[in-house]
């Protein structure tokens, strides 16, 4: 007996060895068991050196990892049709990062009696809910639907406490069942930011119904609520197992703001870094194709990838982000609130002056973009916009930003840039008088 389990140990330890893992087995029983070689929870002691083993003699340790983000987005066609197994994607549990396992319907074996938490946003549910219940009734999921408020204003700690009191209650298993979340930023935001935070971590598939949410909280791994009328206040760094972009169903229903709302993003991307992006929107700024999409999504991640966890602070795609969170809180309080997008823009606009004024672009381009910001629906001015916001902006971003302003702005031409790492307050006023005198021009913001 006993050289048949040597035999089959060394057997499994070759087996093991390529796959990373030693491993010894019982004999009596069988059962594989984890042993020094394979040096899992055996450190210094055990010859593992993970951070070295002069603590011993110092006092003094040190430890040291890499965390590894990896997940797919992928455009799909007619996710709700009970042939699109997209949805019903689980996790492989055995990897790190969790990966996603597709589901190759009729031929997945062993992946009866599927469980779905799905979270979807109030107003997709009103026009997608009967589908998406049919689509997963259809599959036999046992599924519960968490239908949350998408407005600005609810987008804070309540609403994930309540995620995560559903997910209590669901019983989810975290291992193996991925959380399903459908809806614009706001959604999605709340989401992935209870994801990560139900048992440290929950692993989520983004599904964004917007257009503003597929170049943008879809894309990144940063999830957020407002808190003390802050935006974005409390949040974390998570990856989502997946993303499925879907635009031909959910983009189709979308209202015409809430597309231009998408566009200001798009056309943030465009201005910094993507000139031919910009020809594009110069030449048909009407019609989102996927190869815009495509193009505005590449363009992100390009930025994001090498920077997930913003370690590195001069970051292009804080382009139209640095006056704009506190514009959008302050327009909630007024007779018209300004969209995520539209906030951008406008503080988009404004660095399009700062740059005019510091001869780093011309006028023609600055009027250039101004004709595109018109094409596509999107404001320039809101009256809550004032220069004390303005400079109370610049102080609260400067500290977020490691003491230094680091605005990014238009330069040399569309689709190049430099940073300013402050902006003296003569030009900060010629520019906000040229945005001024441009929205007086405007039917509320709007270029007529």
């Amino acid at each position: 007996m006993s050289s048949t389990v040597n035999s089959s140990r060394a057997s499994l330890r070759s087996l093991s060895t390529d796959s990373g893992i030693d491993s010894d087995i019982d004999g009596p029983t069988g059962q594989i068991l984890h042993g020094p070689l394979n040096k899992i929870n055996h450190v210094g002691l055990n010859g593992l050196r993970i951070g070295g083993t002069s603590g011993l003699d110092t006092g003094r340790f040190t430890a040291s990892a890499v965390v590894e983000m990896k997940y797919h987005i992928e455009e799909t066609d007619d996710i709700l049709n009970p042939r699109n197994y997209s949805l019903l994607s689980s996790i492989d549990p055995d990897v790190y990062p969790p990966a996603l396992k597709p589901h190759l319907g009729e031929e997945s074996p062993g992946e009866g009696n599927l469980r779905r938490f799905i979270i979807v946003d109030v107003n997709v549910d009103k026009i997608y809910g009967a589908r998406m219940r049919s689509y997963f009734a259809y599959h036999k999921v046992d599924a519960l639907f968490h239908v949350l408020e998408s407005s600005e204003e609810g987008k804070c700690a309540e609403q994930v406490m309540g995620v995560c009191e559903a997910l209590k209650k669901f019983g989810i298993d975290r291992r193996r069942d991925p959380i399903l979340s459908f809806g614009g930023g706001v959604v999605l935001d709340v989401s992935a930011l209870a994801a990560n935070l139900w048992r440290r971590n929950t692993p989520i598939i983004k599904i964004p119904t917007t257009l503003l949410a597929n170049v943008d909280a879809a894309v990144g791994v940063k999830t957020a609520v407002n808190f003390c009328c802050e935006k974005n206040k409390i949040g974390t760094y998570c990856a989502p197992l997946a993303v499925y972009i879907d635009s031909d169903t959910f983009l189709s229903t979308l209202p015409p703001r809430h597309v231009a709302n998408g566009m200001g993003e798009i056309l943030k991307m465009a201005l910094i870094k993507d000139l031919a992006l910009f020809e594009h929107l110069e030449e048909d700024g009407s019609r989102c194709t996927k190869r815009v999409l495509r193009r505005s999504i590449q363009g992100m991640l390009e930025e994001l990838e090498p920077n997930f966890m913003e370690t590195t602070l001069y970051r292009i795609v804080d382009f139209g982000h640095t006056f704009s969170p506190m514009l959008e809180m302050a327009s909630l309080e007024s007779k018209y609130p300004l969209l995520h997008g539209e906030a951008v823009n406008i503080d988009m606009m404004l660095c399009m002056y700062i740059s005019e004024e510091l001869a780093l672009i011309s006028s023609e381009d600055v009027e250039r973009v101004m004709r595109v910001v018109k094409s596509l629906g999107l404001p320039i001015w809101h009256d809550s916009f004032t220069l004390d916001m303005i400079e109370s902006s610049k102080v609260d971003i400067t500290k977020s930003r490691g003491g230094r302003l680091r605005l990014p702005v238009v330069s040399g031409e569309i689709g190049s840039f430099v940073f300013l790492d402050s902006v003296q307050d003569v030009v900060m006023s010629r520019a906000f008088t040229k945005l001024e005198r441009a929205g007086r021009s405007t039917v509320n913001g709007y270029l007529a």
